[in-house]
């Protein structure tokens, strides 16, 4: 029941995210895919180690594993949207129609 309203949330938020572009003038594919990468890069960072994952009754009792969870390398949205900015772009949502 937990992975669904997990899954519930995580689509929820994606739903809630607005569609558009971010449009610099006269810029080439080539210069935005380079703007992209750098502010990319400069926004992922590697989180401390994460919290334990969920307790988990797995037919034989309460299960914890004896380690906590890497996170993985995340990306700072705002960071990635102030560096964009930065460098003259402009976000445009899509229109709905």
């Amino acid at each position: 029941m937990k992975i669904f309203y997990a899954t519930l949330l995580l689509l929820a938020g994606c739903a809630l995210q607005e569609k558009g572009n971010w449009v610099r003038p006269d810029t080439t594919e080539a210069q935005w895919k380079q703007d992209n990468y750098e502010c990319t890069r400069d926004a992922t960072y590697q989180p401390e180690w994460g919290p334990y994952p969920a307790d988990c009754w797995c037919g034989y009792g309460l299960v914890r594993p004896p380690y906590p969870v890497s996170m993985g390398p995340r990306v700072n949205q705002e960071l990635y949207e102030m560096c964009l900015e930065a460098r003259g772009y402009e976000w445009r949502p899509e229109r709905q129609q």
